[in-house]
C-alpha cells in the first residue's frame, strides 16, 4: 500500500522564496523541450530570458553544454541572477538539464537514473538534482524527464514502462519531488480521460499529482494537434500550498490564449530552424505560511508522541534482556 508521510508534505513549505504578501511565499519552475539539431542557442536563451526570473529551469532536448551556457548567461545577464546548471552526460545531442537560482538554492547532489533507458542508450535517462534552500536547509528533490517518443510500433508500452519506473522512485522517496519534462504521453486534450496509458501509469496510486494547466493547448507544433506531451507533477505534496501550471507561448511570458479544442486554429505554430517546436510549462507554486505554522505545530506534536513511544519500547527491550540474563 501507499503511504503518504508527514514530514515529507511539510519540509518543502519552509522555503524563503519570492514573498507575495505577508503569508504567502512563491517559487516558479518551467519545463522546455529544447529541438536539439533544430533550434538556435541564441533565440532561445532570448525567449528564456523573457520567462522573467525564473527559480528552476528543465530542459530536455539539450544539444551540448555550450548550447547551455548560452542561455544561463543570458539569464544572468537580464535578471542579475547567479545561475548554475546541471547536464545530463548521456551519449549524442539530446540530453537534459537543469538551471537554478544558486543565490537560493544549493545543489546537494545530482544523478542519472539509467534504468530509464530501458537498456537502450539512444533513450534518456532521467536526471535527478537535490537541491537545499539556503535560507532554511530544506531539501527537495527536481527529476527532469523525456520519455520515448512516438516512433515505433512499441513506443507506447516502452514509454508506459518508463512511467512507471518513474512513479516508483517517486515513492521511494521521502523528500517532496517536482517531475517535468517532456513525457510524451500524446494526452487528448478534451477526452474524458486522456486517452494515453503513459499518463495513467504516471499518476497511478497518487503518487504523482498532475498539475494540471489552466489553458490546456497542445505543446508541440503538429498540425492540427489536439495533444499534449509536456506535463509537470509533484510527489509528496506540501502542506499549505497550493500550485498552479499554465503553457506559456515561445515568445514573451504570457500564456497561451488561442482556442485549441475542439478549434484546430492555433493547436499548430510555426518551427522556424531557430525557436523550439514545443511550448514552455511553467507551474508556481505559492506555500501559506500561516497553514505551515499550523502543520508545523502537529509534527512536533506527533514527533513528541513518537519519542515517548520509542522511549517506553527501549524500555521493554531492556527488561526483555535483563529476564533472558536471568535465565
Amino acid at each position: 500500500m501507499r503511504r503518504m508521510t508527514l514530514m515529507p508534505l511539510l519540509v518543502f513549505c519552509l522555503f524563503s522564496f519570492n514573498l507575495v504578501h505577508a503569508e504567502d511565499i512563491q517559487m516558479t519552475v518551467i519545463g522546455w523541450n529544447l529541438e536539439s539539431g533544430d533550434s538556435d542557442a541564441a533565440t532561445l536563451a532570448a525567449q528564456a530570458a523573457d520567462k522573467g526570473p525564473v527559480d528552476i529551469w528543465g530542459f530536455s532536448e539539450l544539444e551540448d553544454q555550450d548550447f547551455l551556457d548560452t542561455i544561463l548567461e543570458k539569464l544572468e545577464a537580464e535578471h542579475g541572477i547567479d545561475y548554475e546548471d546541471v547536464i545530463s552526460t548521456n551519449a549524442g545531442k539530446d540530453k537534459l538539464g537543469i538551471v537554478y537560482n544558486a543565490q537560493r538554492l544549493e545543489l546537494v547532489s545530482s544523478h542519472q537514473e539509467n534504468s530509464l533507458q530501458l537498456g537502450n542508450p539512444g533513450l534518456r535517462p532521467v536526471l535527478v538534482a537535490k537541491f537545499k534552500g539556503k535560507a532554511t536547509g530544506t531539501e527537495f528533490l527536481v527529476m527532469v524527464n523525456h520519455l520515448k517518443a512516438q516512433r515505433d510500433p512499441n513506443s507506447t508500452s516502452k514509454r508506459t514502462r518508463q512511467s512507471e519506473m518513474l512513479n516508483d522512485l517517486a515513492e521511494a522517496e521521502t523528500l517532496p519531488v517536482i517531475c517535468l519534462g517532456d513525457f510524451n504521453h500524446f494526452y487528448e486534450i478534451g477526452s474524458a480521460d486522456g486517452n494515453s496509458p503513459s499518463f495513467d501509469a504516471t499518476i497511478e496510486d497518487g503518487v504523482f499529482q498532475w498539475l494540471e494547466p489552466s489553458n490546456p493547448v497542445p505543446t508541440h507544433n503538429f498540425p492540427g494537434s489536439t495533444v499534449m506531451l509536456d506535463f509537470i507533477y509533484v510527489a509528496n505534496p506540501l502542506a499549505g500550498w497550493d500550485g498552479d501550471c499554465v503553457i506559456l507561448e515561445r515568445e514573451g511570458n504570457v500564456a497561451v490564449t488561442s482556442p485549441t479544442f475542439p478549434n484546430v486554429p492555433g493547436s499548430s505554430f510555426t518551427d522556424d530552424g531557430k525557436s523550439t517546436d514545443h511550448r514552455p510549462i511553467k507551474a508556481t507554486f505559492v506555500f501559506n505560511e500561516a497553514t505551515m505554522r499550523d502543520s508545523a505545530e502537529q509534527l512536533r506534536d506527533r514527533i513528541s508522541i513518537l519519542r515517548s513511544l520509542l522511549e517506553d519500547m527501549e524500555a521493554q527491550l531492556k527488561a526483555i534482556e535483563e529476564n533472558l540474563e536471568e535465565e
